[in-house]
């Protein structure tokens, strides 16, 4: 009645459906007993849409367009990819971003994809860039490689130096200010002529200054500023066609008469003052404070209606124009002597 264990393990070495048997030879009857032994081996396997991809040419400091790279698990295993790299004598030139890594696996014919994208560097490096993306996963042949290549292009680039910005948000009136870098690239060295276009409507753009030298030991510095515009006080007073805005209730004729009302108000205090004495007096200060609040506001009438050409009948002096609210680019643009260009678009929002 006694009995003893006997333990199996399945390790299988490659794919598919396995059998075995397991004999016991003894002493006992119908010795060698058999235990026959199956099992089905999973495994990952990994097939991608590429093993190499070419950017061709692309400005130096500007980013490509992403490629997709496709990573199909056509195994009958989860597929678990542990890590994704780049690597190569150019790898800061190739940047990607995938939803592959840190899942808890990919089923049997599922994918994922990375996203690969080529932004040549600026300076002495050669035109010709390559990397390697590598990719560390359970699957047989692991890590898997793809080539990366691509063509830097042009003679400068447009940086923005730490800390700055190619957004700006300004209200009417105010300036929008950049600051940028210029560097050159694939061997170039020289002078770079620089444009500002885009500015919306009653508004300017100017660089300072408007040329650089590249192809030294340091990089190039300019400023860009678009100045808006936020009238003046006829932008108060009126329409865009000259007429006044306050004409469609009150004309000059209405204002005149207000004028006379506030004066005959103030005409009694007035003549207090005049025959006064010379002691404090509580009413002769109202009466001080009512007729210069009178002055003022004939003056102040009389400023605004000045600016303008009245109730409509002549048109007078048109409003100084307001740059409109909204979000503009605005591009600037270098051009070398050997006619190379290169641009960079900056946001500026009016509010």
């Amino acid at each position: 009645n006694a009995n003893c264990v006997i333990n199996v393990t399945f390790d299988p070495m490659s794919p598919g459906t396995r059998s075995a048997a397991l004999s016991i030879a003894d002493d006992g009857l119908g010795s060698p007993q058999t235990v026959t032994l199956t099992g089905t081996a999973i495994q990952p396997d990994l097939s991608l849409s590429t093993t190499a991809v070419n950017f061709g040419n692309q400005a130096a400091g500007t980013p490509s367009s992403a490629v997709t790279i496709t990573v199909t698990n056509s195994g009958n295993g989860a597929l678990v990819v542990n890590s994704i790299s780049v690597a190569g004598s150019n790898a800061s030139d190739f940047t990607e971003t995938n939803n592959c890594s840190g899942s808890s696996g990919i089923a049997p014919s599922g994918t994922c994809a990375i996203q690969a994208t080529f932004k040549p560097a600026c300076g002495p490096t050669p035109a010709a860039r390559r990397a390697t993306l590598s990719l560390a996963d359970n699957a047989p042949g692991s890590p898997q490689s793809i080539a990366l290549t691509g063509t830097g292009t042009g003679a400068f680039c447009f940086l923005v130096p730490s800390g700055g910005s190619t957004s700006a948000t300004v209200a009417p009136g105010q300036t929008g200010s950049y600051a940028l870098q210029a560097e050159a690239a694939n061997g170039f060295s020289g002078d770079v002529n620089l444009a500002c276009t885009g500015a919306p409507s009653a508004a300017t753009c100017a660089l300072t200054p408007t040329t650089v030298n590249v192809g030294g030991s340091e990089l190039a510095a300019l400023q860009v500023h678009v100045a808006t515009s936020g009238g003046t006080v006829a932008n108060i007073a009126c329409q865009p066609d000259g007429t006044h805005r306050v004409s469609k209730w009150i004309d000059r004729a209405g204002i005149l008469v207000l004028a006379i009302i506030v004066l005959s108000f103030s005409q009694g205090g007035l003549a207090e003052i005049l025959r006064g004495e010379p002691h404090f007096d509580r009413n002769r200060v109202r009466y001080v404070s009512l007729y210069v609040a009178a002055l003022s506001l004939t003056f102040a009438l009389a400023l605004i209606l000045g600016a303008c050409g009245g109730s409509g009948a002549s048109p007078g002096t048109t409003p100084d124009p307001v740059t409109p609210a909204g979000m503009y680019p605005i591009t600037v643009t270098g051009t070398t002597n050997t006619g190379a260009s290169q641009s960079i678009t900056l946001s500026l929002t009016v509010q």
